[in-house]
């Protein structure tokens, strides 16, 4: 660990209001939004790899789901049809 807990929390939120405001951009179907939400997701996914240290079933949980984030904006982002 780089920190204690406490600066691990801050490091947490920060990239949590990062992937909030992605989200928002990306039901707005802005342009930008699908790459920051790409960019936003790998990194709390490394987070949650060095924060495994201190919770090791919640971080390995929210890592896979970061994982699976990045996998639907890359590979399903783009379309439109069907809307």
């Amino acid at each position: 660990m780089f920190s204690d807990l406490k600066t691990w929390g801050w490091i947490v939120l920060m990239i949590g209001v990062l992937e909030n405001t992605a989200a928002l951009g990306i039901w707005a179907r802005s342009s930008w939004a699908r790459w920051t939400g790409v960019f936003v997701a790998s990194l709390n996914a490394i987070a949650q790899l060095l924060f495994i240290a201190a919770f090791p079933l919640l971080s390995l949980a929210i890592f896979t789901l970061d994982v699976l984030v990045v996998y639907g904006l890359i590979a399903h982002g783009g379309r439109t049809e069907g809307v």
